[in-house]
């Protein structure tokens, strides 16, 4: 596996090589997880200012207010989306980490199951 020999590693048999490819990919879906969740919360964050700016009168040009207001929920409905689709991503590569590390361990009849 060319990704094996870029990260210098050294696997022997097939269940290590997808032992080790299994834990990179789930480092990068956590990473892209805790980015999502990040964005989602910030937009979520800057909605809840501009609302209470609003409502306040601290704002005085409401028509560009508004369309940022609305670009901000669309960014904040996408980011959710995205979150979503990366959890889900995070927990499959989970599952077949759990079942690789089974296999290896010679419990097979147990994630076969899984």
């Amino acid at each position: 596996m060319p990704c094996l020999e870029k990260w210098r590693v050294k696997a022997e048999t097939e269940l290590e090589k997808l032992e080790i490819v299994h834990k990179k990919a789930l480092e990068y879906s956590e990473e892209a997880f805790k980015s999502s969740l990040s964005g989602w919360i910030l937009s979520g964050l800057a909605l809840a200012f501009a609302e209470v700016a609003l409502w306040k009168g601290w704002l005085l040009w409401v028509a560009p207010i508004l369309i940022t207001l609305i670009i901000v929920s669309i960014s904040g409905t996408v980011s959710f989306v995205l979150m979503i689709i990366s959890y889900l991503r995070k927990r499959s590569i989970e599952k077949a980490l759990f079942a690789i590390q089974l296999k290896k361990s010679d419990k097979a009849e147990i994630s076969i199951k899984i």
